[in-house]
């Protein structure tokens, strides 16, 4: 399933948390994947436009919050 997508939320989706393998990450919450380098561009191009400041840090992906992840809320 992942393989023809080149954005993908990982919200309430155990599935996609667990198979999710990203370029690049925004969010945490509500976290969007960039699966491709097309998507890791248009996220980083979105990232753009962001007023607020912005943190950008290398790491490997995925980052999901233990606790407060809409997936704990959630069993799909």
């Amino acid at each position: 399933m992942l393989v023809v997508a080149d954005v993908v939320t990982g919200c309430a989706s155990k599935h996609i948390r667990e198979q999710v393998r990203p370029l690049v990450q925004v969010g945490m919450a509500v976290p969007l994947f960039g699966l491709t380098k097309w998507g890791k561009e248009l996220l980083i191009e979105r990232a753009k436009e962001v007023e607020q400041p912005l943190l950008i840090n290398t790491m490997p992906l995925p980052v999901l919050p233990s606790t407060s992840s809409p997936g704990s809320w959630f069993r799909t």
